[in-house]
């Protein structure tokens, strides 16, 4: 597991960074999107088995260029999550992820399938210490079918379409791969060999948001099961105290050590300022 984190950490280290603003032009879909997922462990002690979870949050961290084309290195950007980062870029209403061992760019999510089309797996090389395509008949990989594509309502309100493939792998347009519990529930649950630790038993996508808007998050009560949290921006935890004023319209809470007033369904600071999701 360990290799395989210095691996991919290995393949960004090859290309120079740059802090400049990120441009949601060239970056319709990862361009402010943030995806937390949890990790579900089991392990064994002197007393038995020993349950645990580990949540993280995926999102941009900074651009770089590569052979005249912009990249955006996203990802968690802590050695010790599930994954380090890696370089994509979109283009046709596709997401496309740079190969350092082939020189180019290959696609890890593509919306505009129908179905019966098919999507290529991408895996890690780990003696080219990068993500491929090929090698099929070796390792056993056939690519995915399209079986529906069908649309979901997500928390902003909108219509998104959302894409089942014949292994039960899904994802969602704007906010990628979706669902409960898969074993690869992150971002890059495409890359089929993705790391896990040894201890995992399952992830699963807590919640999703972008620029702020709250896109996607699990029930409360499973939140809780699994003893995670959102770490999305956007995310106000209800289990928090509250305080009512006498008109019983009116609450006041703590999120983010920021003191939030709500009423009559909308949230403002304590300048009067409405905040927005």
């Amino acid at each position: 597991m360990k290799r395989l984190i210095i691996i991919l950490c290995l393949l960004i280290s090859m290309h120079g960074f740059s802090q400049t603003e990120i441009s949601k032009d060239l970056f319709p879909t990862l361009a402010g999107l943030q995806r937390t997922s949890c990790t579900k462990t089991i392990g064994e002690d002197e007393y038995g088995t020993v349950w645990g979870s580990r949540s993280y949050l995926m999102q941009e961290i900074e651009t770089t260029t590569i052979d005249g084309k912009q990249y955006l290195l996203f990802g968690t950007n802590n050695i010790y999550d599930e994954y380090c980062s890696l370089c994509l870029r979109e283009e046709n209403n596709k997401i496309l992820v740079y190969s350092a061992a082939l020189k180019k760019d290959l696609v890890l999510y593509d919306f505009t399938l129908n179905v019966g089309d098919s999507l290529l797996r991408l895996y890690v090389d780990y003696e080219l210490s990068s993500v491929v395509d090929y090698d099929y008949e070796e390792w056993g990989l056939a690519p995915l079918v399209v079986t529906e594509v069908s649309t979901i309502t997500l928390l902003d309100g909108k219509e998104y379409k959302k894409w089942t493939f014949d292994n039960g792998t899904e994802y969602v347009e704007g906010i990628g791969s979706f669902g409960s519990c898969y074993a690869y529930n992150d971002f890059y649950q495409l890359i089929v060999n993705a790391p896990l630790y040894s201890d995992v038993h399952s992830q699963h996508l807590v919640c999703v948001g972008k620029n702020g808007q709250l896109l996607y998050k699990m029930d409360d009560a499973e939140m809780e099961q699994l003893e995670t949290e959102c770490l999305c921006d956007g995310y106000i935890d209800t289990s928090v105290e509250t305080n009512t004023t006498p008109n019983g319209d009116t609450q006041k809470f703590i999120h983010n050590g920021q003191l939030l007033i709500l009423r009559d369904g909308k949230t403002y600071n304590v300048m009067g300022m409405e905040i927005t999701k």
